[in-house]
Order: structure tokens, then C-alpha cells, then sequence
């Protein structure tokens, strides 16, 4: 998304992948943000309403717990990319 010109942020509980993430954005010449927030703590409902109508898009890869979908009702779109095994 940020190589499309979207402001991108990256949420994940291991900063190993979000500083993996930061490593590939300067690789292909953009910049992200990003947020070491585990999604299914007790921080997360306070991390998401600080972004309340601030995002447009929100695509959830690789995980799926539908018992936090109401932590994500500030968003306009929500793209689920879910990989089974």
C-alpha cells in the first residue's frame, strides 16, 4: 500500500516483523509506520480509537479472531487476506 502512496501502518505483537517491515519499505524507497500492539490485549480497544476516522483501509493478513471485529468498527473497509493451512 505504501508503494501505492497510502500512509501504511504496521500493527503486529513481534517488532522483529515490524522491523522487517521497515527494512523492505526502505529497500523499495517509501517509509511506514508501525506499532508494537498486541491485537487481542488490553491496549488495543485505546490503540484503534486513537485512530478513529483516520483509516481508510484495514487489511488483516494471516489472522483471524472475529471476536475483535468490534475493535476495528472506526474503520471504513476492512480486507481479510486469511492463509489456512
Amino acid at each position: 500500500m505504501a508503494l501505492r502512496g497510502w500512509n501504511a501502518i504496521g500493527v503486529d505483537y513481534q517488532i522483529s516483523l515490524l522491523e522487517k517491515a521497515h527494512e523492505l519499505a526502505h529497500t523499495y524507497g517509501t517509509t511506514i509506520t508501525t506499532h508494537c500492539v498486541d491485537v487481542e490485549g488490553p491496549q488495543a480497544p485505546q490503540f484503534f480509537a486513537e485512530y478513529e476516522d483516520q483509516l481508510d483501509l484495514v487489511n488483516v493478513s494471516r489472522y483471524l479472531n472475529r471476536q475483535l471485529f468490534p475493535t476495528l468498527k472506526y474503520v471504513s473497509i476492512i480486507s481479510f487476506n486469511v492463509h489456512f493451512r
